[in-house]
């Protein structure tokens, strides 16, 4: 719910840079943020999943866990920054875009401040901390949100716009340490042992992380390219998964990465999979009705939210979030706990590969689009050899694992709805009667879905019972109707 709050600012806020921005601006925008977004996830090195793992398996010396990857964080994110203000001018002049070499080496050391930040919040969730978790990163994004405004409204200056966005990327690092157990600040301590140990295993999955960085950017890298920065502006405000629904999975992940190491460690495969087989079941049940929603009504969304304008935007959108029929369960948790980062790099490589191959074939032929469709594949390949992964591990089958009647009964039964929807429904009668009657048809979606059994009745409850004031009065109705 909280990473929900988060996208929802993001979300208001997207349509405001795409008018107040110039196109080239806001390409050359969109194009400093991959470019730094690379080289954090090319030195992060897996720092911030290690450490939920170490402190599983380390329950007596998680001070020095902390310290030690806390202090690999400074030092590969010191690094990391060097290397972004050195790299600028070729990053640059590989896209064609001069004015790009300033506003990286602007931009540069809010890598180091990012993968600190990533270290500080893995260790609140671990702590079950989620609360704290939730009120550094969204009055973080709020400090973003109202110091881009004063960059772009008052000073009109793209300087300021990078200088907010790293003042308040500080606040949050600076929000999150606070709230950091007050034990772990106190005895924090480093250990060359736990310091040298985390680098190395977490190398591995640094290596994951650039090719599955790459994989996911060589589309925006080649749209630049291959076409014009213009291009890349209408990619990019295509090439966006769905707030809220994009993070429930990776929030989910977050959560119970913990228990599946420890569950790991004591060789309950089984309890593994019957675990995992009902976050699956229950993810795809709460996200598939959303997801079809706007799949099918993306044009008029996607115009209405980006203005005409980003018309072209529209089916770039539509195909890039089919990803989201495949994310309902994240894939590299039991390949990390296992330490099987070797795979996980190579699937990655392999899924790079696909990209960009498609990328070079499709984009010169069918522009924009070429870029999302070579996504899509590409994520598709990692998925499906990281879920085969994920079965050899445990030594289960697929029917263990994944609840296929469950899935795409959910998957059939919401297309159903959503197409019939889809035909009746006049568009030209407005946005907000669409949101309105959308609203209204996801629900009934989720009602079918509770009465047949899909969606669990007690998730359901313990979800509803948080909402303030009429939370009791929604747990009284779900279980009349079911």
């Amino acid at each position: 719910m909280g990473r929900g709050v988060n996208a929802l600012i993001g979300l208001l806020f997207v349509p405001y840079l795409s008018r107040a921005l110039p196109l080239a601006d806001y390409g050359t925008y969109g194009q400093t943020l991959m470019a730094t977004d690379f080289f954090k996830f090319l030195f992060a090195i897996g720092l911030a999943k290690i450490i939920m793992v170490y402190y599983a398996n380390h329950e007596n010396e998680q001070n020095f866990i902390f310290g030690s990857n806390l202090a690999a964080a400074i030092v590969s994110g010191t690094l990391a920054s060097l290397g972004m203000i050195l790299f600028a001018p070729f990053i640059a002049s590989a896209i064609e875009n001069p004015e790009l070499t300033h506003y990286l080496k602007l931009f540069g050391f809010s890598i180091l401040v990012s993968i600190v930040f990533d270290t500080l919040n893995a260790t609140l969730i671990y702590f079950d901390k989620i609360k704290e978790s939730v009120y550094a990163i969204v009055l973080g994004n709020m400090a973003k949100i109202a110091l881009l405004l004063i960059a772009i409204q008052v000073y009109q200056s793209m300087d300021f716009v990078f200088y907010g966005l790293l003042i308040a990327i500080s606040f949050q690092a600076i929000l999150a340490a606070f709230f950091i157990p007050k034990e772990l600040f106190k005895n924090i301590s480093v250990k060359s042992a736990y310091f040298t140990k985390q680098i190395k295993e977490g190398i591995p999955l640094g290596l994951s992380a650039i090719a599955a960085i790459m994989m996911i950017t060589v589309d925006g890298f080649m749209v630049s390219k291959l076409l014009s920065v213009e291009a890349y502006a209408i990619y990019r405000n295509g090439s966006i998964q769905i707030p809220f629904l994009a993070s429930v999975y990776t929030a989910i992940s977050m959560i119970i990465l913990p228990v599946l190491a420890r569950l790991f460690s004591k060789n309950e495969n089984q309890e593994i999979a019957t675990l995992k087989k009902r976050v699956i079941s229950n993810t795809a049940a709460i996200l598939y009705p959303p997801l079809l929603f706007v799949l099918f009504f993306h044009q008029p969304l996607i115009e209405t939210y980006l203005s005409s304008k980003y018309a072209e935007s529209a089916i770039v959108f539509c195909v890039y979030n089919l990803i989201m029929l495949f994310q309902i369960h994240h894939f590299q948790e039991i390949p990390i706990i296992a330490g099987k980062t070797k795979f996980i790099f190579l699937s990655f490589a392999i899924g790079f590969l696909v990209n960009l191959i498609l990328n070079l074939l499709l984009i010169p032929q069918i522009g924009v689009l070429g870029g999302a469709i070579g996504t899509v594949a590409a994520t598709a390949t990692v998925i499906v050899m990281l879920s085969h992964k994920t079965l050899n591990i445990l030594n289960v089958g697929i029917t263990d694992f994944f609840d296929l009647k469950k899935i795409f009964t959910v998957l059939l039964l919401t297309s159903a709805i959503m197409s019939l929807f889809y035909f009746i429904y006049p568009i030209q009668y407005g946005i907000l009667p669409l949101l309105f009657i959308g609203g209204f048809v996801v629900v009934l979606c989720y009602l079918l879905l509770l009465k047949i059994g899909i969606l669990e009745k007690r998730i359901v409850e313990q979800l509803l019972v948080k909402v303030p004031v009429i939370g009791n009065r929604l747990v009284g109705f779900v279980n009349q109707f079911s």
